[in-house]
Protein backbone atom coordinates (compact mmCIF):
# COMPACT_ATOMS: atom_id res chain seq x y z
CA UNK A 1 0.00 0.00 0.00
CA UNK A 2 1.41 3.26 -1.15
CA UNK A 3 1.84 6.47 0.67
CA UNK A 4 -0.85 8.62 -1.20
CA UNK A 5 -3.38 5.38 -0.06
CA UNK A 6 -2.53 5.85 3.23
CA UNK A 7 -3.55 9.38 4.12
CA UNK A 8 -6.58 10.61 5.85
CA UNK A 9 -9.67 12.10 4.09
CA UNK A 10 -9.32 15.11 6.30
CA UNK A 11 -4.87 15.34 4.65
CA UNK A 12 -6.93 14.45 1.15
CA UNK A 13 -8.91 17.67 1.40
CA UNK A 14 -6.39 19.68 2.91
CA UNK A 15 -7.58 20.40 6.42
CA UNK A 16 -4.77 19.12 7.74
CA UNK A 17 -1.04 18.94 6.99
CA UNK A 18 0.06 15.20 7.76
CA UNK A 19 -2.23 12.64 8.95
CA UNK A 20 -2.27 8.85 7.97
CA UNK A 21 -4.92 6.90 9.13
CA UNK A 22 -4.45 3.88 11.23
CA UNK A 23 -8.27 3.15 11.74
CA UNK A 24 -8.50 1.48 8.42
CA UNK A 25 -10.86 4.13 6.98
CA UNK A 26 -13.86 3.39 9.73
CA UNK A 27 -14.58 7.10 9.41
CA UNK A 28 -17.73 6.63 11.78
CA UNK A 29 -15.82 4.91 14.54
CA UNK A 30 -12.73 7.08 14.72
CA UNK A 31 -11.96 9.83 17.56
CA UNK A 32 -9.48 12.17 15.15
CA UNK A 33 -12.27 12.21 12.76
CA UNK A 34 -15.21 13.05 15.72
CA UNK A 35 -12.65 15.75 16.68
CA UNK A 36 -12.46 17.22 13.56
CA UNK A 37 -15.98 17.85 12.97
CA UNK A 38 -16.98 19.05 17.02
CA UNK A 39 -14.35 20.91 15.74
CA UNK A 40 -15.77 22.54 12.35
CA UNK A 41 -19.34 22.89 14.03
CA UNK A 42 -17.91 24.90 17.08
CA UNK A 43 -16.63 27.17 14.02
CA UNK A 44 -19.82 27.14 12.67
CA UNK A 45 -21.88 28.12 15.85
CA UNK A 46 -19.21 31.34 16.11
CA UNK A 47 -19.65 32.67 12.75
CA UNK A 48 -23.45 32.52 13.26
CA UNK A 49 -23.25 34.38 16.59
CA UNK A 50 -20.89 37.28 14.70
CA UNK A 51 -24.16 37.24 12.11
CA UNK A 52 -27.19 37.79 11.84
CA UNK A 53 -28.74 41.03 13.78
CA UNK A 54 -27.37 39.92 17.40
CA UNK A 55 -23.69 40.35 15.39
CA UNK A 56 -24.96 43.13 14.27
CA UNK A 57 -25.71 44.99 17.45
CA UNK A 58 -22.83 43.88 18.70
CA UNK A 59 -20.41 45.67 16.23
CA UNK A 60 -22.80 48.10 16.71
CA UNK A 61 -21.76 48.51 20.38
CA UNK A 62 -17.99 47.85 19.70
CA UNK A 63 -18.41 51.43 17.27
CA UNK A 64 -19.72 53.36 20.21
CA UNK A 65 -16.98 52.10 22.35
CA UNK A 66 -14.75 54.71 20.34
CA UNK A 67 -16.73 57.60 20.53
CA UNK A 68 -14.93 59.26 23.14
CA UNK A 69 -15.84 62.39 21.59
CA UNK A 70 -19.35 62.44 22.51
CA UNK A 71 -21.76 62.93 25.24
CA UNK A 72 -24.24 59.95 26.21
CA UNK A 73 -27.94 61.63 26.97
CA UNK A 74 -30.34 58.85 28.17
CA UNK A 75 -32.50 57.01 25.63
CA UNK A 76 -29.71 56.47 22.86
CA UNK A 77 -28.95 60.15 22.46
CA UNK A 78 -25.70 61.49 22.16
CA UNK A 79 -24.18 65.04 22.02
CA UNK A 80 -21.22 66.03 20.41
CA UNK A 81 -20.11 69.61 21.37
CA UNK A 82 -19.65 71.91 18.39
CA UNK A 83 -18.86 75.23 20.41
CA UNK A 84 -20.01 76.37 24.28
CA UNK A 85 -23.79 75.78 24.68
CA UNK A 86 -23.95 74.05 21.18
CA UNK A 87 -24.00 70.27 20.52
CA UNK A 88 -24.64 68.12 17.40
CA UNK A 89 -27.31 65.40 18.77
CA UNK A 90 -27.81 61.85 16.75
CA UNK A 91 -28.13 58.33 17.67
CA UNK A 92 -26.02 55.86 19.16
CA UNK A 93 -24.63 53.53 16.76
CA UNK A 94 -26.57 50.74 18.93
CA UNK A 95 -30.16 52.43 18.71
CA UNK A 96 -29.40 53.02 14.66
CA UNK A 97 -29.34 49.69 14.54
CA UNK A 98 -32.21 48.65 16.62
CA UNK A 99 -34.28 50.92 13.97
CA UNK A 100 -32.90 48.76 10.92
CA UNK A 101 -33.96 48.92 8.29
CA UNK A 102 -33.77 52.75 8.24
CA UNK A 103 -35.86 52.70 4.86
CA UNK A 104 -39.17 51.91 7.05
CA UNK A 105 -38.56 54.90 8.96
CA UNK A 106 -39.25 58.02 9.15
CA UNK A 107 -37.94 61.00 11.85
CA UNK A 108 -39.47 64.26 12.37
CA UNK A 109 -37.75 66.87 14.75
CA UNK A 110 -39.41 69.93 16.34
CA UNK A 111 -37.03 73.22 15.80
CA UNK A 112 -37.11 75.84 18.62
CA UNK A 113 -37.46 75.69 22.23
CA UNK A 114 -38.41 72.66 23.18
CA UNK A 115 -39.33 72.35 27.24
CA UNK A 116 -37.21 69.57 29.65
CA UNK A 117 -39.40 66.48 29.00
CA UNK A 118 -41.54 67.31 26.01
CA UNK A 119 -41.51 65.93 22.33
CA UNK A 120 -38.32 67.09 20.58
CA UNK A 121 -38.29 63.89 18.14
CA UNK A 122 -40.39 61.50 17.02
CA UNK A 123 -39.87 58.23 15.13
CA UNK A 124 -42.66 57.05 12.15
CA UNK A 125 -42.52 53.34 11.35
CA UNK A 126 -45.75 52.30 9.63
CA UNK A 127 -48.79 53.25 12.13
CA UNK A 128 -46.55 53.62 14.92
CA UNK A 129 -45.51 56.70 16.65
CA UNK A 130 -42.57 57.29 19.08
CA UNK A 131 -41.96 60.31 20.82
CA UNK A 132 -38.55 61.51 22.22
CA UNK A 133 -37.87 63.94 24.61
CA UNK A 134 -34.29 65.82 26.41
CA UNK A 135 -34.01 66.06 29.94
CA UNK A 136 -33.22 69.55 29.75
CA UNK A 137 -34.31 72.65 28.09
CA UNK A 138 -32.81 73.12 24.59
CA UNK A 139 -32.79 75.39 21.39
CA UNK A 140 -33.36 73.46 18.41
CA UNK A 141 -31.77 75.41 15.65
CA UNK A 142 -31.32 73.29 12.58
CA UNK A 143 -32.32 69.73 11.75
CA UNK A 144 -30.59 67.45 9.17
CA UNK A 145 -33.12 64.70 9.30
CA UNK A 146 -32.31 64.30 5.28
CA UNK A 147 -29.66 62.53 6.42
CA UNK A 148 -31.51 59.89 8.58
CA UNK A 149 -31.75 56.99 5.95
CA UNK A 150 -28.30 57.93 5.90
CA UNK A 151 -27.38 57.56 9.22
CA UNK A 152 -24.41 55.13 9.15
CA UNK A 153 -22.53 57.40 8.02
CA UNK A 154 -23.85 60.87 8.77
CA UNK A 155 -24.65 59.92 12.07
CA UNK A 156 -25.81 63.79 13.50
CA UNK A 157 -29.64 64.83 13.15
CA UNK A 158 -29.75 68.29 14.27
CA UNK A 159 -28.13 71.11 15.78
CA UNK A 160 -28.85 72.49 19.38
CA UNK A 161 -28.18 75.08 21.98
CA UNK A 162 -28.61 73.91 25.70
CA UNK A 163 -27.06 74.90 28.61
CA UNK A 164 -23.57 73.41 28.97
CA UNK A 165 -24.29 72.83 32.67
CA UNK A 166 -27.66 71.42 31.91
CA UNK A 167 -26.18 68.99 29.44
CA UNK A 168 -23.18 67.63 31.50
CA UNK A 169 -25.22 67.18 34.69
CA UNK A 170 -27.65 64.65 32.35
CA UNK A 171 -24.92 63.16 30.08
CA UNK A 172 -23.76 59.81 31.01
CA UNK A 173 -20.34 58.19 31.09
CA UNK A 174 -19.81 56.14 27.76
CA UNK A 175 -19.16 53.44 30.33
CA UNK A 176 -22.28 53.37 32.17
CA UNK A 177 -23.77 53.66 28.52
CA UNK A 178 -21.73 50.74 27.51
CA UNK A 179 -22.77 48.79 30.37
CA UNK A 180 -26.25 49.50 30.07
CA UNK A 181 -26.57 48.34 25.95
CA UNK A 182 -24.79 45.22 26.31
CA UNK A 183 -27.19 44.11 29.19
CA UNK A 184 -29.67 44.65 26.52
CA UNK A 185 -27.76 42.55 24.13
CA UNK A 186 -27.91 40.25 26.97
CA UNK A 187 -31.29 40.41 28.11
CA UNK A 188 -32.52 40.39 24.26
CA UNK A 189 -30.73 36.95 23.49
CA UNK A 190 -32.07 35.21 26.81
CA UNK A 191 -35.14 36.25 26.00
CA UNK A 192 -35.41 35.28 22.62
CA UNK A 193 -33.43 31.83 22.88
CA UNK A 194 -36.67 30.05 23.31
CA UNK A 195 -38.09 31.40 20.31
CA UNK A 196 -38.83 29.02 17.18
CA UNK A 197 -36.93 30.34 14.88
CA UNK A 198 -33.65 30.61 17.70
CA UNK A 199 -32.00 33.22 18.77
CA UNK A 200 -31.22 34.65 15.33
CA UNK A 201 -32.57 32.43 12.93
CA UNK A 202 -35.94 31.23 10.74
CA UNK A 203 -36.77 28.02 10.00
CA UNK A 204 -34.16 26.96 7.17
CA UNK A 205 -31.30 28.48 8.62
CA UNK A 206 -31.90 32.75 7.15
CA UNK A 207 -30.22 34.65 8.91
CA UNK A 208 -32.71 37.33 10.92
CA UNK A 209 -31.27 40.65 10.35
CA UNK A 210 -33.47 42.79 11.33
CA UNK A 211 -34.65 43.64 15.51
CA UNK A 212 -38.17 43.90 14.50
CA UNK A 213 -38.19 40.80 12.55
CA UNK A 214 -36.63 39.13 15.43
CA UNK A 215 -39.05 40.35 18.45
CA UNK A 216 -42.39 40.61 16.17
CA UNK A 217 -44.13 44.56 15.88
CA UNK A 218 -45.64 44.17 18.87
CA UNK A 219 -42.99 43.61 21.26
CA UNK A 220 -40.20 45.33 18.92
CA UNK A 221 -42.50 48.31 19.97
CA UNK A 222 -42.74 48.16 23.26
CA UNK A 223 -38.91 47.86 23.39
CA UNK A 224 -38.21 50.51 21.59
CA UNK A 225 -40.88 52.71 23.56
CA UNK A 226 -39.23 51.26 26.94
CA UNK A 227 -35.96 52.59 25.22
CA UNK A 228 -36.69 55.64 24.59
CA UNK A 229 -38.92 57.02 27.20
CA UNK A 230 -37.02 59.26 29.86
CA UNK A 231 -37.16 57.39 33.22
Amino acid sequence: MDFESLKCIWMSSGVVQYKLCDNNFDCDNCAFDKALWQKSRSADSSSQENRGIFGRLQRSIEEDEKRSECLFIQNHIILRRLYKNAYFIGFSKFFWMCLEPLEKVTLEITKGFIAAGSPAMHIKRGGLIWDIALPFDCYLLSSMANQFHDSQTANWLGLLEANETDVEGHASSSGNYLHHTKGLLSTLAAETAGHEIGASMYDGGALVESLCELLGERDFASFIKREITLG
